[in-house]
């Protein structure tokens, strides 16, 4: 008994040795469609204490990429916080077709939850994710350790925090709150309350929104782009925007796209690493933030507007402004703190004088139609994010394997000019797509929620909803897949790595800060001193 209790001790001591040397607060920031270009081409309008200061003091990778399709909010968040991608971790898409049901499922849909903070929010939980994050992780390790989600999704604080978070907060656009779920709170703690009405979302849509900067630091100058939407209530998408007049027509969701959503978002995250105490505790914790008004801003505006580049340089201040809290409330040598996105955006074919546009429906139902025409049988039961949903009860009379369908599609999709071709979403080793779209496809193939049939589309090319105006994103080409990742704070030196890597790689990364195993599942590797 006694040799027992020694080496418990022991293990208690290693514990506490490990918990010593890791940082006492991880602060993951994953910023909502940030290409890598953003980093470079807007340096010139940023500060010295922002996005300058994590470059300048940490480490930068330059060739950060996605390696799955399709590049979404929901996927992208849950493969950076469990290192592997939707083959594993199950998130497919931020919706997809549940062929049991024969509905959409939503990617954090929980039918037995119930929401938390306002009477008409809809419960959400991270049941649908298959594996452990890095909090999940840290929360095995050390039982003690905090771990919260936040963003103005409600998948973007959920996905990360994982399945063991103390909790995790999103956006009401109706009453401006921040709510939750009964997954992690019968009701929201008093100090959320109290935020809720003194910081209520409708607070920030008091300001319009003008230029931060002098016109010279705009790259582009043209305000009134073809491929712009404008708000509700404007007459064009122009500066000014005159916010505190347009809250009648759009509620306090309005602040979701304007840069003062991710104003909003960090001044919750200092109220919830002040009222929790986060980075005070003998064990790690960890809050993971999401910043998501960068992409309801891309969606709407493109990523040559005046409106993105503008909302990068407010970010980058506010982002100044978060590492000074947390210099004066944790101490710089007593947090890391990472910066990544959960995935790119295109440039609207309008941009390059071209029109490349796809209609998914369209094309859906002409092969439900032919294959009516040519089998006597309605072979598709769904199409959802640009995959097929086959009735295999259906085929298997035919004598017909998803390879021999995969070849009659691609012969009648021949007319259509921005389709590249398709490949069954499984068999990686027979596709003729070109480059690593096989890799790519097969990589986020869940063969329970994913089509089994995936089509590709020539790059550049945008559903035709986007004929009217934004932009949108979730291909495998690189505008989609290529990100920033800024490493900052304890045990991080300065260095720029120009070494191609993958978005799996953060958590094993993360983990090994932590002095942690990595999540189970995890696929990629620790990019430290690698």
């Amino acid at each position: 008994m006694k040799k027992v209790g020694i080496l418990f001790f022991l293990v208690l001591l290693g514990l506490w040795g490990q918990a010593q040397n890791a940082p006492k607060l991880v602060v993951g920031i994953v910023i909502d469609q940030m290409r890598f270009d953003y980093l470079t081409a807007f340096s010139h309008g940023y500060c010295d204490s922002g996005f300058v200061k994590l470059l300048k003091k940490g480490t930068s990778w330059q060739e950060m990429h996605y390696n799955y399709v399709p590049t979404f909010t929901g996927p992208g968040h849950a493969s950076i916080y469990t290192g592997t991608t939707p083959a594993f971790h199950g998130i497919a898409a931020n919706d997809w077709y549940d062929m049991p049901s024969k509905q959409e499922m939503y990617c954090t849909q929980d039918n037995a939850s119930k929401g938390v903070g306002a009477s008409h929010v809809q419960g959400m939980s991270p049941k649908n994710l298959r594996v452990p994050t890095i909090g999940d992780q840290l929360k095995a390790a050390y039982p003690t350790s905090k771990v919260f989600g936040i963003a103005l999704k409600d998948r973007g604080g959920i996905l990360p925090a994982g399945k063991l978070a103390n909790g995790a907060f999103w956006y009401d656009g109706i009453s401006g709150s921040m709510v939750s779920s009964d997954f992690y709170y019968a009701s929201l703690p008093i100090w959320v309350q109290n935020f809720n009405e003194t910081n209520n979302g409708s607070n920030y849509l008091k300001q319009d929104w003008n230029l931060l900067l002098p016109s010279s630091y705009y790259l582009s100058k043209a305000d009134d782009l073809a491929y712009e939407k404008a708000f509700k209530g404007e007459n064009k998408p122009v500066f000014p925007h005159m916010i505190s007049q347009l809250k009648s027509e759009n509620s306090s969701d309005l602040l979701k796209n304007t840069p003062f959503g991710n104003t909003f978002t960090f001044d919750f995250a200092k109220a919830l690493i002040t009222n929790e105490k986060l980075g005070m505790n003998t064990a790690p914790d960890m809050i993971c933030i999401s910043l998501s008004s960068t992409d309801y801003i891309g969606h709407q505006f493109g990523p040559h507007s005046l409106e993105v580049m503008d909302t990068y340089f407010r970010l980058d201040r506010d982002l100044a402004s978060f590492i000074a809290y947390l210099n004066r409330q944790i101490g710089e040598e007593n947090y890391t703190l990472f910066v990544t996105s959960d995935h790119g955006a295109a440039d609207h074919p309008y941009h390059l004088k071209d029109s490349c546009f796809y209609d998914t429906k369209m094309l859906f139902d002409h092969l439900q139609k032919r294959s009516l025409a040519d089998f006597k049988k309605q072979l598709f039961i769904a199409e959802s994010n640009d995959q097929l949903y086959i009735d295999e009860v259906a085929l298997k009379p035919l004598n017909m394997c998803l390879a021999d369908l995969n070849k009659w599609i691609e012969k009648e999709l021949k007319f259509e000019s921005s389709f590249l071709g398709s490949t069954p979403s499984n068999a990686a080793a027979n596709c003729t797509l070109p480059h690593n779209m096989c890799e790519f496809i097969k990589n986020g193939y869940d063969k329970e929620r994913s089509g089994q049939i995936s089509m590709v589309f020539r790059s550049g090319c945008l559903p035709v909803m986007f004929k009217k105006g934004g932009t949108t994103h979730g291909s495998c080409y690189h505008y989609d897949t290529h990100v920033p990742f800024l490493l900052f704070g304890k045990g991080i030196q300065q260095a720029i790595i120009s070494e191609k890597v993958e978005i799996t790689d953060i958590a094993p990364t993360i983990a090994t800060l932590l002095g942690i195993a990595a999540p189970q599942g995890t696929v990629g590797s620790n990019l430290i001193n690698r």
